[in-house]
Parts: C-alpha cells; sequence; structure tokens
C-alpha cells in the first residue's frame, strides 16, 4: 500500500527503543518542491520514504541524547514541543527492512526481539 499524508503509521525510534503513533505530513507525491529548493525540508529518497511528525508520551522540549541513535545517525534532529517531533526521510520497514508495508508494526514478539529496524515506519495493525 503506497503512503498517504494524513495516515496513521508506528515509528519505531532512531534508537529502537520505543514504537509510538506518528502521521504522515509528507509524501513523494504531496511535497513541495519550492520548499525543498529553499531548504524549507528536506527531499525524500524514494517514493517509500516519507516526512513524519511523531506524536509521543514524552515531556515537551525534552529528548534523549543523540549519540544513543543506532539508525540514520545523520538525520537532523527535531526537539520535542508539546508532545510531537519531526522525523525526515524515514524509510519503511520493508520490504529491505524485512517487513513487507502492509504488516504488523513489528512489536516485541514475547521474546525480545523487536523485528521493526529502528528508525522506519510500518502499518498498524
Amino acid at each position: 500500500m503506497k503512503p498517504t499524508i494524513g495516515r496513521i503509521v508506528i515509528y519505531r525510534s532512531r534508537t529502537g527503543a520505543y514504537s509510538v503513533p506518528a502521521v504522515i505530513t509528507a509524501t513523494v507525491d504531496t511535497l513541495a518542491p519550492a520548499g525543498v529548493a529553499a531548504g524549507n525540508v528536506p527531499d525524500l529518497t524514494s517514493e517509500n520514504h516519507v516526512h513524519l511528525t511523531v506524536l509521543t508520551p514524552g515531556a515537551p522540549g525534552l529528548r534523549g541524547r543523540a549519540e544513543d541513535f543506532i539508525a540514520r545517525p545523520d538525520a537532523t534532529i527535531s526537539e520535542n514541543q508539546g508532545g510531537t517531533y519531526q522525523e525526515w526521510d524515514v524509510p519503511p520497514a520493508g520490504p529491505r527492512g524485512g517487513m513487507p508495508l502492509d504488516t504488523s508494526p513489528g512489536q516485541d514478539r514475547g521474546d525480545g526481539h523487536i523485528t521493526q529496524p529502528a528508525g522506519t515506519w510500518a502499518w498498524p495493525q
């Protein structure tokens, strides 16, 4: 299934420590080229990469130290403001991440193994 703006997905944190809901805020079909050219928003690298607004129960204005990011260490850090933060050019959990795009969000299987790679999005169950 192709990603579209306004859809809720499951985002696995860059640290791989937690999963939270996120809203798709840009796709290759909706990203404004003028905004990219002006440097206001990063470009997307594939039709399945998306920009997200991540919803978090964390305290606004606080985040963990970025040194523990295990996926996409080159990505810009976005501060948690009012329970949300931005993630840009987020890859899907599959197919290269090992999950088809229409599978579960890859929560803990019960044996301590997380199937959704860090720094990726997946459709909710």
